[in-house]
């Protein structure tokens, strides 16, 4: 769904053959993969989650074996100084503890003149696709939710500039943000069956979903299916909902 966004910070990253990469948080290996056709045989690139789930997937998913996995979290990366000419992380900074030492961190393992390219999302306005959904479990009186992580949540670094502040602060120079929209695409999902798909995706909606009667639910698919029906893709047979990331890229120091 998001691989606008993996696309956007690999070309801002611009990886040379034979760099050594860093894609923190890496998921699902999205852009590692991507990162690694870039750099060739002659280049490495460290995929590194704090979740070893992930890891154990990329792992099977990596059949060239294009990846050194590595389970650490980003607060602490688990490196060398100057171990890398760039580092990449897609939707990842917005659950840090303290991101001004963690971009120290990362300032510390890249090479001088080293590279970060980080996505984050943007306004939720713009990204009906988590809004939507939690707007109609809202109006229908579902369970409010309980963030993770101390209360930080997917938004908070959708204000222009706030990231960039933080990696200034940090001692990164040349920083650049700007919005990068793009569509998320569920090509086999109906607009009835939004909520279901997130209730599978999402353990923080299928827990508000849980505090609500079958029939009630079905009012919060019913309202969550009048709000997207003017997403259907161009096939018909799925949904392509507008969204918006943040791209924000700099230089080591």
């Amino acid at each position: 769904m998001t691989h606008g966004v993996s696309d956007a910070l690999v070309e801002r990253l611009a990886p040379r053959t034979g760099e050594a990469l860093l894609d923190l948080a890496c998921g699902l290996g999205d852009p590692a993969l991507a990162l690694a056709a870039r750099v060739g045989p002659t280049g490495r690139v460290v995929a590194s989650d704090v979740v070893p789930e992930m890891l154990q997937a990329l792992q099977a998913h990596d059949t060239g074996r294009l990846l050194q996995l590595v389970e650490c979290a980003g607060e602490q990366p688990a490196f060398a100084d100057h171990s890398f000419d760039g580092l990449s992380c897609r939707f990842g900074v917005m659950f840090l503890d303290k991101p001004v030492d963690t971009f120290r961190e990362w300032r510390r393992i890249l090479r001088p003149g080293g590279r970060v390219a980080i996505a984050v999302w943007g306004a939720p306005e713009r990204n009906p696709y988590f809004s939507v959904v939690g707007e109609a479990l809202d109006r229908h009186d579902a369970a409010p939710s309980k963030l993770p992580n101390n209360g930080r949540g997917i938004f908070d670094y959708a204000e222009p500039g706030r990231l960039s502040e933080i990696l200034s602060s940090a001692g990164f120079r040349e920083v650049d943000e700007g919005p990068l929209p793009f569509f998320m695409e569920l090509p086999d999902v109906q607009p009835h069956e939004l909520l279901d798909a997130q209730r599978q995706l999402s353990p923080l909606i299928a827990e508000r979903s849980a505090s609500l009667d079958r029939p009630t639910l079905e009012r919060v698919a019913h309202s969550v299916a009048e709000r997207v029906t003017a997403w259907r893709d161009a096939a018909g047979t799925g949904l392509a909902l507008p969204a918006e990331a943040q791209i924000v890229c700099a230089r080591r120091g």
